[in-house]
């Protein structure tokens, strides 16, 4: 039971080593984006809200409604898409 016990006390003492060998696979997986090399997320960026941005700023410096996208879907309340963050008040000093 002393041997079993020491075993226990033993690696209760390398706790730190096992987090390191476990996080290492993820670290080499994900090195790029960690490091600043490339952004995990861009083309979704560059694909959907790229689109909704470029409608927002151009209705808005033409002076229309941007409420209603007429060109996509027949006409598209752009009021409930999520993507374009209409109500984010960041966005608007990109919408401008």
């Amino acid at each position: 039971m002393k041997i079993l016990f020491e075993k226990i006390v033993r690696h209760k003492e390398s706790w730190w080593m096992d987090i390191l060998l476990l996080s290492l696979p993820i670290f080499i997986a994900l090195a790029p984006e960690l490091l600043g090399f490339r952004v995990l997320y861009r083309m979704d960026l560059l694909t959907a809200a790229e689109p909704t941005f470029s409608f927002y700023q151009n209705a808005i410096r033409a002076g229309e409604s941007f409420l209603l996208n007429p060109i996509s879907f027949g006409g598209f309340p752009t009021i409930l898409n999520t993507i374009g963050g209409l109500f984010y008040p960041i966005n608007y000093l990109f919408f401008r």
